[in-house]
């Protein structure tokens, strides 16, 4: 599944209504915001931020230790620490409304890779 917009309107109806079901099943979301040590080199660039970019190719980033720019190699690093959210059908809304993942919760994620606030 491939997706681009710089639109956050767009980014967040695509993450509700494709993403997070819209019955009550259990789900689990993991959000990680993740800072990316670019290179001119443009097979790399095309991999990442092209318009055939896939999951796959991520993937590959988040285990590629051939940067000279960090202490320990990797080419990825986290920004932010790991973020999870968890719905259970079983528990009560109230009880776990917290750890749903919201609209709200996508919207900050937007303002900080958006740098807006």
């Amino acid at each position: 599944m491939k997706y681009l917009s710089y639109i956050g309107d767009t980014i967040t109806n695509y993450v509700t209504t494709l993403i997070i079901p819209h019955k009550d099943y259990d789900y689990f979301i993991q959000d990680d915001i993740l800072g990316i040590v670019q290179s001119n080199d443009s097979a790399f660039n095309a991999s990442i931020f092209g318009d055939e970019s896939s999951y796959y190719d991520i993937d590959r980033l988040l285990h590629d230790k051939t940067s000279t720019e960090t202490t320990n190699g990797f080419r990825v690093f986290q920004l932010i620490g790991s973020r999870n959210y968890w719905y259970d059908p079983a528990v009560l809304p109230s009880a776990s409304a917290s750890t749903a993942y919201t609209a709200e919760t996508l919207q900050s994620v937007l303002q900080i890779l958006g740098q807006s606030n």
